[in-house]
């Protein structure tokens, strides 16, 4: 199932559509190598403001319970 999350790095908002069942750490790297989210080496820090609590990025937005309207913010 497709869903639509916003995606905070910095000062920056951006919405993003993608299929649930897919690894945030995957996402991660899409948006980093397209130039879309340049993330520092290492592994970054995903925070989903509406539980207030830092994802495990190993795992898909589903198993993370990321749904659409979340707001995600990275760090790293």
């Amino acid at each position: 199932m497709q869903i639509t999350v916003t995606i905070r790095y910095g000062n920056v908002d951006r919405d993003f559509r993608f299929e649930n069942e897919q690894s945030i750490k995957n996402l991660l790297e899409i948006l980093n190598e397209s130039g879309i989210l340049p993330l520092r080496p290492g592994r970054p820090e995903v925070k989903s403001v509406r539980r207030m609590e830092y994802l495990d990025i190993e795992k898909t937005f589903l198993e993370e319970k990321i749904f659409s309207g979340d707001i995600l913010e990275v760090h790293g």
